[in-house]
Formats: structure tokens, sequence, C-alpha cells
């Protein structure tokens, strides 16, 4: 099977920010891309919104504690971080660009004025 990450459908047309690579169970898709995806993860993008799947040779299968914080892990675990700093000090280590969105997105929100 292959896959390519087509963003969240529920997002108005053109207002979707696809990053130029996505990380998803231990997989990376490049913007605009078919990634391989391996037999023992094809259940999990089968159907899946946020991914346009099609019939095609599966990839080795991927071992999936390697022990990295996937990018729904980094998500979870920033959101009940309220400080600002150690966040843009995250920021500075975070290597994937889906992180660095994810972070960002963090930032912005703690930074945005609060609705009156």
């Amino acid at each position: 099977m292959k896959a390519k990450y087509i963003g969240d459908p529920s997002q108005p047309k053109g207002t979707e920010n696809i990053p130029d690579e996505f990380e998803a169970y231990g997989l990376i898709f490049e913007r605009g891309k078919f990634t391989d995806v391996p037999a023992n993860l094809a259940a999990k993008f089968d159907g899946n919104s946020h991914f346009e799947t099609r019939e095609g040779k599966s990839a080795p299968a991927v071992e999936q504690d390697d022990g990295k914080e996937t990018l729904p892990d980094l998500a979870d675990r920033i959101a009940g971080v309220r400080d600002v700093e150690s966040l843009k000090g995250e920021l500075k280590s975070e290597k994937r660009s889906g992180g660095k969105t994810i972070i960002e997105a963090r930032i912005r929100e703690l930074e945005a004025p609060a609705a009156e």
C-alpha cells in the first residue's frame, strides 16, 4: 500500500497547512508524494481521512517502539506547557518540520491575546 498525507479534510479548501514533511507511525510523508506503507501499518492509513491511499507493494515492516517521540505524542505533551521560553528552546532542538509546526502553533496559541 502507498499513502499520501493530504491534511485535515475539515479545514476549508485552500486554508490547509500541509508541512513539507509529516511524520505518522514512524513514517515520513513528503508533501504531495506517496510513501510505501508496511503491511503491519496499512490498517492505520486505510480509511484515515488525513491520507489518500492506493494499492502497491508494501514496504518492509516498521518496528514501532524505537523510543522516538511521535508527532501526536509531542502534541499531547506540549498541550499542557504554558512556558513560551521553554517551548522556544524545544523549537530550536526539534529537527522534524512537523514537530516545528506543532511547537510553533502552541507558541502562537499562548502568545495570542485572550478573547474577551
